[in-house]
């Protein structure tokens, strides 16, 4: 199977998109302006503790206070747990809206085939690591450089690695830690202790599998070579691994034709090859997926077609929850039906599409009696509609309208096209008040200009429209 990881850099976002044999099967979105804080290590201060909730708040000065639940304090600090207590932690999942971030002071620092955990002991070896013989070789090579020190979990690239390269990750990750645990206590609340690889970087390593044949193609010279040097032990290791850097000024997600469905993650309607449709409604507590018949045209034999547009739904629906990068609880309602023989090949077809994409952080549950298909998956970076929605300032639904920051993106995608497909040399954007306030604050023109050089005028709109924006 061949894999592609396509990454556009562009003043505002940084978009990753992971094709599977020409299919596209995840994308992954990052703001310039607001970089995800995922696995991020900070110092915190204990705000509040509350025993009800066996929680505490933690003020690390973000905008609100973050979630630290007491089975994720390690020994060391158990009995330090009270208000003003500094305390390193590491956001797990980034919340929004009323609810801050949730931490772990069980942090954990990740190197090319290892983890160090600071505050625990002992090794483990990933299960995806199948031979018992190097399982055992693994656990004492690591237990001998860091002897009741720090904790490790040996990663899955592990595996085929030389046993010299493993003990030059632990040396490495031992520093880090050892720095760490000197200075941590005489920083001030909010001091970042220590950063992951940039989004794309750590995207990039998780989707390359020393038997898969995988090219990495990036638009941005700066970041090709930190591609490059990040990956360049797996390059080694394996020849079908290449970072390629892509010099043209067309748009790389259209020399590979996906913008169709790229765009199509804006939508709640997906409509189906065979007429029937899917709709995707997101709600704070889960994702649920309704399949409609529409205009599916039925045959004679209707439990065939029932079972045909089922399945249809199933794979679309799991496209969809990768490529948009949902996580939580999400239901799929089918069609109808009424034979368990049915509802059991669903199932077993909707684990198989699963598989086929290589995603581990999706489990797909039996259908119920009502003939839901449940699927859980875990968080990890921000989905695709938190990115690009925000509330309408009509009816205030949470993805009633584009957000600043992606209208933004979309005036320097026309005028990324502009610039280099016309002869114009200044083009004129007319932007409702809320836009022109973003784009001033952020100095967005002043940036467009100089990357595309071209003169760009901002002209307030004289009427509100449903656009925030028109070139």
């Amino acid at each position: 199977m061949k894999k592609i990881i396509l990454i556009e850099k562009t003043i505002l976002f940084t978009r990753l998109a992971i094709l599977l044999d020409d299919e596209l099967i995840a994308t992954y979105l990052e703001s310039c302006l607001n970089p995800d804080h995922q696995n991020k290590i900070i110092i915190g201060q204990v705000d509040k503790v509350v025993k009800n909730l066996n929680a505490a708040f933690i003020d690390y000065e973000g905008d609100k206070k973050a979630l630290l639940h007491l089975s994720q304090v390690p020994t060391v600090y158990k009995d330090k747990m009270h208000q003003g207590t500094r305390i390193p932690i590491q956001i797990i999942k980034q919340n929004e809206g009323q609810k801050g971030h949730k931490v772990t002071a069980k942090i954990s620092i990740k190197g090319k085939y290892l983890v160090c955990l600071p505050f625990e002991q002992g090794v483990s070896v990933s299960k995806k690591i199948k031979s018992q013989l190097l399982r055992n070789t693994l656990k004492e090579t690591v237990s001998e450089l860091s002897p009741h020190q720090y904790g490790f979990i040996v990663r899955t690239h592990a595996e085929n690695m030389p046993i010299e390269d493993i003990k030059e990750d632990a040396r490495q990750l031992i520093n880090k830690v050892n720095h760490l645990m000197q200075v941590k206590d005489n920083l001030a609340k909010g001091s970042v202790l220590h950063e992951d690889f940039p989004m794309y970087v750590q995207i990039a390593t998780e989707n390359i599998s020393g038997y898969e044949d995988v090219e990495v193609i990036c638009d941005d010279l700066e970041m090709t070579k930190v591609l490059g040097e990040a990956l360049s032990d797996y390059t080694k290791k394996d020849a079908a691994i290449k970072v390629t850097y892509f010099d043209k000024k067309d748009d790389l997600f259209d020399i590979y034709a996906i913008h169709k469905e790229m765009n199509s993650l804006q939508n709640k309607k997906i409509w189906l090859k065979n007429g029937g449709n899917i709709i995707v409604d997101y709600t704070e507590a889960l994702t649920v997926i309704d399949v409609n018949s529409a205009k599916a045209i039925a045959s004679n034999n209707h439990r065939k077609s029932v079972l045909e547009l089922n399945q249809l739904a199933v794979k679309e629906s799991i496209l969809q929850i990768l490529r948009r990068n949902l996580a939580g609880i999400i239901i799929i309602d089918l069609i109808e039906m009424p034979y368990v023989e049915d509802k059991e090949q669903i199932y077993l077809y909707a684990k198989k599409i699963i598989m086929q994409t290589g995603d581990s952080r999706t489990t797909v549950f039996p259908l119920t009696e009502l003939g839901l298909l449940q699927i859980s998956r875990s968080q990890k970076y921000t989905s695709i509609p938190r990115k690009i929605f925000a509330s309408c300032f009509c009816c205030d639904n949470p993805q009633g309208a584009f957000s600043n920051e992606y209208c933004a993106y979309l005036i320097e995608k026309r005028v990324k096209s502009i610039a280099y497909k016309t002869t114009n040399q200044e083009i004129t954007v007319q932007c409702s008040k809320e836009m022109l306030e973003f784009i001033s604050a952020y100095k967005i023109n002043e940036l467009l200009q100089d990357r595309y050089n071209i003169k760009i005028n901002l002209i307030k709109m004289e009427k509100t429209t449903k656009n925030k924006f028109l070139c």
